[in-house]
């Protein structure tokens, strides 16, 4: 791979990431149609890496507020208008939630690592799974404001959102779109 085939991989991957549309799936479809016919997980990992480093930027005050919480101590800023200012109980419950929804995709992503791995090889499998997440989207857009909305004190919430998550492991499946 040259650079320029990085830059482009980097841009699509910006620019899909946080829309709910796979950037696995556009970044696996952009690789067959550059002619780099090997799954190039790594460098894919790099640039997810990339974007979960951007996510804690910008969430660094909340995530240092929250971790203050668990810890007994008040935010950092309480003035600061940064969403997290719970309480103590309620940090360690979301830390919890947080521990609950990310389990099933590592256990997933242990148990299927061949068959993830294979997934991005194909080109077929992310264009299916794009229409799964079109289903998920025209689903979800049909269902009216306060339908169908899970209480938000449920393990099930967590545990529902950790089992999207461990589907969307495969390309074409978005994490934003199924959760």
């Amino acid at each position: 791979m040259n650079w320029l085939n990085a830059l482009i991989l980097g841009l699509a991957q910006g620019l899909t990431e946080f829309l709910p549309i796979s950037s696995s799936a556009h970044l696996a479809i952009m690789q067959h149609f550059m002619g780099l016919r090997e799954p190039m997980v790594f460098f894919d990992v790099m640039l997810h890496l990339g974007t979960l480093f951007a996510i804690f930027v910008y969430f660094r005050r909340d995530i240092a507020n929250m971790v203050l919480a668990l810890a007994g101590r008040a935010p950092a800023d309480p003035g600061s208008g940064f969403v997290w200012t719970g309480t103590q109980a309620e940090a360690w419950r979301y830390a919890a939630w947080l521990m609950v929804g990310t389990v099933p995709a590592g256990i997933a992503g242990v148990a299927l690592n061949d068959v993830i791995h294979d997934a991005f090889s194909s080109i077929r499998v992310p264009a299916t799974c794009l229409l799964v997440t079109g289903a998920f989207l025209f689903v979800a857009g049909r269902v009216r404001e306060g339908e169908g909305e899970l209480q938000h004190s449920a393990w099930s919430v967590p545990l529902l959102i950790g089992l999207a998550q461990a589907a969307a492991l495969m390309p074409g499946i978005s994490r934003s779109g199924a959760t």
